[in-house]
Order: C-alpha cells, then structure tokens, then sequence
C-alpha cells in the first residue's frame, strides 16, 4: 500500500464525498444543470477557468481558509478534465445532449425553451 505524503487518500474520499452532495443541490430542470448549457452553448472551459480562479482568489478571504473554496477549485477542475477527454468539440457538444435526451444541432448549440420542455408541452403552456 502507498503511504501518502501529504494525505491525498483522505483527500480524495473527501472530494468524491463532497461532489457526490452537490448532485442534490444544483438547480436544475428536468435534472439538467447549469454547467451542462454553458458548456452546450460553447463556454464551458471559460466558465470552468473562471469559477477554479474564483475560489482560489476567495480562498481565505471569506470564510477564513474555507476548506469547500478549495474543494469547488477542484471540482471545477475535474469536470474540466472530465469535458475535455479529447479534442472533438462536436462530440463533447453531442454527449451533453445525448445524456439529456436531446438531438444534437451544430446549427442551434444553446438548447431553446420549446426543444428543453418538448414543442407541443411549451407552446400547449404558453397558449391563451
């Protein structure tokens, strides 16, 4: 067994336990998240770049030397990783879309109201 210097073991259990609770707390529709349209509408490595370099300057600012600042740092970081496994844009753009049972249209990137809740659901609400 490894004996690791610097307790990266534990501080990997602590990250797995800490993503694994954020999946309860985003605000998502129809179990889609946020981060899932900004990197389906082309931003996602802007978005993810911007959020790891805002925990790390928040780091012990608010809250102290906030234990979560440093976990969401990395978190973003790994979802970066994770949209980033190869260099094809379309198919990063596609597996999004896929997982939310959605068609892929290089011609409409960001998901439209009436594709998200189904044309006939959306236009059936909004109908007087």
């Amino acid at each position: 067994m490894i004996e690791f210097k610097y307790n990266e073991d534990k501080v990997l259990k602590e990250l797995s336990t800490y993503i694994s609770s954020t999946y309860d707390k985003h605000y998502a529709k129809n179990k889609i998240q946020t981060t899932e349209f900004i990197f389906d509408s082309g931003h996602g490595v802007g978005f993810c770049l911007g959020n790891i370099i805002k925990y790390a300057q928040r780091w012990g600012k608010k809250d102290g030397k906030n234990r979560a600042d440093l976990l969401k740092m990395v978190h973003y970081g790994i979802i970066l990783l994770g949209m980033t496994e190869d260099d094809d844009e379309t198919s990063k753009e596609e597996r999004i879309r896929e997982a939310n049972g959605l068609k892929y249209s290089k011609s409409n990137r960001v998901v439209g109201a009436s594709e998200f809740f189904g044309a006939k659901a959306y236009n059936e609400e909004r109908s007087v």
